[in-house]
Parts: C-alpha cells; sequence; structure tokens
C-alpha cells in the first residue's frame, strides 16, 4: 500500500455555502434515482438466472420415476450461478458507486449531457449480456448445448465492457474531466487502465484455455462445456478459477475507491493496492509531441492477441459450426 496525492473524500467536499450544499444534494438524488433503476434491471437479470435453475430443479422433482442425481450437471449448474451472481453483484456494487463518485461528491462538477448519458447507458446495455448469461441456464439450452452459451455470453461481458472502457477513453478525450468530481479524476483514470488491463489479460487467457480446451488446434473439435463429454468437467473447473480471479482482482484492490473508507495515509489521503496506485499517479509520456500511455498500450496487445485467438483460431464467430460441435 502507498498513499495517492489525490484525497477521494466526504460527500460534502469543497462545499462552501448553502446553494453548493443544496446542489450537492440534488446531484445526489438524481443519482440515487438512477440507482433504484439499475437496481431493479439488475434484480431482473437475477431473476432470470433463478427462474432457470429452479424450473430444473421442478422439473427432477415432479418427474416420475427413480430420482437419479447428476451431481456433474449440478457442479456446472452451481458454478455458472456462482460465476453470473458475483460478477453481476461486484459490477451493480461499482457502477452504482462510481456515479456517486462521480456527479455526487461535489458542487464543482460541471456535468455534460451526453458524457452523463454515456455513464447512464453503459450501465444499462451491460444488463443485455448479463441476461444473456441468466438466460444460458435455461433446460432447454444446457440440455442441447452444455453450457456453451452461458461462456460464449460471458465472453461478450467482457469484450463489451473492455469497448465501453475504450469509447470512455475518447469520452474524457473530447468532454476533459470536467464532469467529474475534481476529487474523483485521478483516480478514475487509474481505475480505468487497471480495468483495462486486467480485462484484457482476463479474455486473452480464457479464449487460449477454451481453444485449447475445445482441441481446436487439432481437426477434432469439442465441446468443453458439455457434461459427460471428456475433459469438460475439468474445463469448467478452470473457467470457474479464471473468473473468481477475476472478480477477486476486481473487487479487492478497489475496496477503498468503492467503499468510503476513511483515509489512513498521512495527511489524510487514501491507501491503495500498490500497483493500483502506480496506475493512478501514472503521468502518460510524450512521444513525438502525442501522450502515450504504457498500460493502455499492453492493454491492448492482450485485447488483439485475445481477439486473434477467438476469432482467428478458435472460429467462435463461426456460431453454426459450435452449435453442431456442442449438439
Amino acid at each position: 500500500m502507498s498513499t495517492t496525492g489525490k484525497t477521494v473524500s466526504s460527500v460534502t467536499a469543497g462545499v462552501t455555502s448553502d446553494e453548493d450544499k443544496l446542489q450537492v444534494r440534488q446531484q445526489e438524488r438524481t443519482v440515487d434515482n438512477l440507482n433504484r433503476l439499475f437496481a431493479m434491471l439488475f434484480s431482473i437479470v437475477f431473476s432470470v438466472a433463478a427462474a432457470s435453475i429452479l424450473h430444473k430443479v421442478a422439473t427432477f422433482v415432479i418427474t416420475a420415476g427413480p430420482k437419479v442425481v447428476d451431481w456433474e450437471v449440478v457442479v456446472f449448474n452451481a458454478t455458472a450461478l456462482v460465476i453470473l451472481g458475483t460478477t453481476a453483484a461486484i459490477f451493480f456494487h461499482q457502477a452504482s458507486r462510481g456515479l456517486d463518485l462521480r456527479y455526487a461528491q461535489s458542487a464543482k462538477v460541471v456535468p455534460h449531457r451526453l458524457g452523463f448519458l454515456f455513464d447512464y447507458l453503459v450501465i444499462v446495455l451491460t444488463m443485455g449480456p448479463f441476461a444473456l448469461m441468466g438466460k444460458a441456464l435455461e433446460q432447454e439450452i444446457t440440455g442441447v448445448a452444455g453450457f456453451f452459451w452461458f461462456f460464449v455470453a460471458h465472453e461478450i461481458l467482457i469484450l463489451f465492457g473492455l469497448a465501453m472502457l475504450i469509447i470512455g477513453q475518447l469520452r474524457h478525450t473530447i468532454f476533459g474531466d470536467d464532469n467529474i468530481s475534481p476529487e474523483f479524476v485521478a483516480v478514475a483514470h487509474g481505475v480505468q487502465r487497471y480495468w483495462f488491463v486486467m480485462n484484457s489479460i482476463y479474455l486473452f487467457i480464457t479464449a487460449t484455455s477454451f481453444y485449447l480446451a475445445s482441441g481446436s488446434h487439432t481437426s477434432v473439435r469439442s465441446c468443453p462445456l458439455m457434461p459427460h463429454e471428456s475433459g469438460a468437467l475439468f474445463f469448467m473447473m478452470v473457467f470457474f478459477a479464471l473468473a473468481m480471479a477475476r472478480n477477486a482482482f476486481d473487487y479487492l484492490p478497489m475496496w477503498n475507491v468503492f467503499f468510503p473508507v476513511k483515509p489512513l495515509g498521512v495527511n489524510g489521503h487514501q491507501l491503495y493496492w500498490k500497483p493500483l496506485q502506480i496506475l493512478i499517479d501514472y503521468a502518460p509520456p510524450r512521444i513525438f509531441g502525442l501522450s502515450v500511455s504504457l498500460p493502455l498500450l499492453v492493454g491492448y496487445l492482450f485485447l488483439a492477441a485475445a481477439m486473434f485467438v477467438m476469432f482467428h483460431l478458435t472460429e467462435l464467430y463461426d456460431l453454426p459450426l459450435w452449435i453442431q460441435v456442442c449438439s
């Protein structure tokens, strides 16, 4: 841990008058109203996933004849549900708290209508991949194609998040930082760099794992996400471990960012995980007059490698092929 030069202060930071206090209060109310909407959308996602699992349980219970529990199928469903639940919960917490830190912390914030709309749409549109993950747990889908579509929906979620981070980089270039609380600017940029690098590396690892497990490097492909297929349970455990590791690296280092922890550093400065602190304090060098962010460059390289593995080597874009393989 080390200290940051920027302090994420209390909600009323920078407030010097009653008008400023009133403005901050109105900003808080606006963000609270949006967070209630997001909570409703997330409840729909969890309802879709829960309905999918409960339908399987009900079908098993009411089906006549001897009851034989298929423990491998149970493991597949349980691990998929944990991946969906933890990933969605972390995203909702960080997205909701991120709006507070951007818009409801200081009267000095000058929100840009398009910038605010972008932040709103990112959260709403991310519900799409989460809903697909929940839908992919239905018996009609897993019974035919295993958990292939759940894996695809999860990869779409990561790809979508990376795309939004890239657009977010352009958004800051166009609109600047006036629409972010001054106390949160440096932290916001550091967090975005961290997310971009981490998720690009994660996408590359999961794509490569699927490429190897599916036999895409051979002439005979298999579906590593179909229960009882050779090596399928092992790959599901690998996928689960990778997803949980990604969630841990997403949540734990961000604790002091998205949870109102009392600053413990000198002079009231907040303490952050050292790798995150480096990215917060990072100042991109200028090469030939252009600002070049080396962390983002590393992220783009891993993202390009992941795309190469997914679409050139594995051919995940060829859905008819994989529907046939996983049927």
